[in-house]
């Protein structure tokens, strides 16, 4: 989960604005809601961070 969030500025230099915020969206509302718990289930789905860091 860290690695995601501290993707998101990079994400949103070189892919572009829309891709951070969907990272955000997919990722905020269930660390408030739930904390770590699940945190793998959902930043394994998050591909704008994983094209950044394949680039």
């Amino acid at each position: 989960m860290l690695f995601v969030l501290s993707a998101v500025w990079p994400v949103a230099r070189r892919l572009g604005l829309a891709y951070a915020v969907f990272i955000l969206v997919n990722l905020l509302p269930p660390m408030a809601a739930g904390g770590l718990l699940s945190a793998g289930r959902f930043s394994a789905v998050l591909f704008p961070a994983f094209i950044w860091w394949a680039s």
